[in-house]
């Protein structure tokens, strides 16, 4: 699931949506937390390019606290949130 996930993440960097991408490699990485599975060196090359990508766009701040709302919820919890973050703007968070 994890390296769906980073694939994902990806296609969303190239396809200029720096905010799902950072969500979803924090989905990959909480993903792989869980399963006790490390990435494997094979794919830290591509998961590394896919992350710079992110503050890149986005700023550090942005792209940080998009990750960690990844690693939180799941990728499709709340879809509007993807629009906030590319922007800029950090997604609100409902409890």
């Amino acid at each position: 699931m994890a390296l769906a996930l980073e694939g994902l993440a990806g296609a969303a960097a190239a396809g200029g949506e720096p905010g799902r991408a950072a969500r979803l490699l924090g989905a990959a990485g909480a993903a792989r937390t869980s399963a006790e599975a490390p990435l494997p060196p094979a794919e830290r090359y591509d998961v590394d390019r896919t992350w710079s990508a992110c503050p890149s766009a986005l700023g550090r701040t942005a792209a940080e606290a998009a990750f960690a709302l990844g690693a939180t919820h799941p990728p499709d919890a709340d879809a509007d949130a993807d629009a906030g973050v590319d922007a800029g703007v950090e997604p609100a968070v409902s409890s």
